[in-house]
C-alpha cells in the first residue's frame, strides 16, 4: 500500500524530495526530512512509494546518507541539536538526507516504466510538531514529487540552492528564495502555495482564518485585510507575497508566538516541438516556520 513506508517519528518540521538523471529512465532521487531537535529521534525514514497516477505503485527504501544541523544561527553560537539525532536537545533543526538509485528499466520498477500519467515518488512520515499553531499539529506529513516519465524519461529536479529557513524574527520583514535552479535542462519555472498533506491525496486544513496561500499572520493595516494584493515593496512589506515566476517570499510576520507550515511547489515547463509550453514535474519543499521575538534588526533588501 502506499503508506507502507511509515516512519515514527515526531516533531517533525518538514520535506523535500529531488532527482537528477543518470541514464534514460533512471534516476537518483534525494529525500531530505527536516526535524525539530526537540523531539524524537527520526530512524528508518528512507522509504519511499513509486507510483503511476494511471495505477501501480512500487515501495523503495533509500539509504541515509548524513544528518547535519541548519539552524539559522551566528557563526559563533552554538546549536541546539547536539547530540545528533537525540530527542529534546534543544531548539534547532536537522537536516537527514536518504539517496538511490531508481531504474525503470529493472524490476520491480520496470513494471511503471510504460506510465502514460504521471509517476509519483512520495514519501511518509509520523508526526508534524505538536508546537504548530495554525492548524495540522501532531498529524503525519507526506510530501513528494511528480514526473510525466514519458514526455520526459531524463528530467532533472529543479536543485534547491537554500536551506529552509524555519525561525523568523517578528515584525521584522522577511526576504526568502528557495533558490531553484535547473541548468541542467533549463526549463522554466513557476511557484505556487501548496497544500499540506497527511497521505498523498489527503490535504490537511488550517484552522481560522489562515489557509494554505496564506498560512502566516502578517502585516497589513488595510481594512479589510486584502490577501490577494500584497504590497512587498512597502516598508515594512504589506501582506503575504509569492512572486510566480522568481519564488520570492516576502512579508512582516506580527504574531511572536506562532508556529505554521507552508508547502511550496516548483513547477518545471517545457516546450514541445511546436513550441507549446507543457509541465512536465513538479516538486516541493515542506517546511514548519517558528516566528520569535528577536533584538532589533533591520536586514538588507
Amino acid at each position: 500500500t502506499l503508506l507502507s513506508h511509515k516512519a515514527e517519528a515526531s516533531h517533525m518540521m518538514g520535506a523535500d524530495i529531488t532527482y537528477k538523471c543518470l541514464d534514460s529512465f533512471k534516476f537518483e532521487v534525494t529525500l531530505k526530512w527536516y526535524r525539530d531537535c526537540r523531539g524524537i529521534n527520526l530512524s528508518g525514514a528512507g522509504g519511499i512509494t513509486v507510483r503511476c497516477s494511471n495505477g501501480g505503485s512500487q515501495n523503495v527504501t533509500l539509504t541515509l546518507i548524513n544528518i547535519r544541523e541548519i539552524t539559522p544561527i551566528c557563526a559563533t553560537a552554538t546549536g541546539g541539536c547536539s547530540p545528533q539525532n537525540t530527542y529534546g536537545t534543544g531548539e534547532g533543526v536537522e537536516e537527514h538526507t536518504y539517496r538511490g538509485t531508481l531504474d525503470f528499466n529493472t524490476s520491480p520498477l520496470s513494471a511503471l516504466k510504460n506510465c502514460t500519467g504521471k509517476i509519483t515518488f512520495g514519501a511518509l512520515v509520523s508526526a508534524r510538531n505538536g508546537a504548530i499553531t495554525t492548524g495540522a499539529a501532531n498529524q503525519n506529513i507526506w510530501t513528494d514529487a511528480e514526473l510525466v516519465l514519458k514526455s520526459a524519461p531524463c528530467n532533472n529536479s529543479p536543485t534547491l540552492t537554500s536551506e529552509p529557513i524555519a525561525i523568523l524574527c517578528c515584525n521584522q520583514p522577511f526576504f526568502f528564495n528557495n533558490g531553484a535552479v535547473d541548468n541542467i535542462d533549463n526549463d522554466s519555472l513557476s511557484y505556487s502555495w501548496g497544500y499540506p498533506r497527511s497521505a498523498i491525496s489527503t490535504n490537511i486544513g488550517y484552522g481560522g482564518n489562515w489557509a494554505y496561500n496564506y498560512a502566516f499572520s502578517v502585516y497589513d493595516p488595510r481594512n479589510p485585510i486584502q490577501p490577494n494584493n500584497p504590497i512587498p515593496t512597502s516598508n515594512p512589506p504589506i501582506g503575504l507575497y509569492l512572486n510566480a515566476q522568481t519564488g520570492d517570499i516576502i512579508f512582516t510576520p506580527v504574531n511572536c508566538s506562532e508556529v505554521t507550515v507552508a508547502v511550496i511547489n516548483v513547477t518545471e515547463w517545457r516546450k514541445d516541438p511546436a513550441a507549446v509550453y507543457n509541465v512536465i514535474a513538479r516538486t516541493q519543499r515542506h517546511v514548519q516556520f517558528i516566528v520569535k521575538t528577536c533584538p532589533h534588526n533591520n536586514p538588507p533588501i
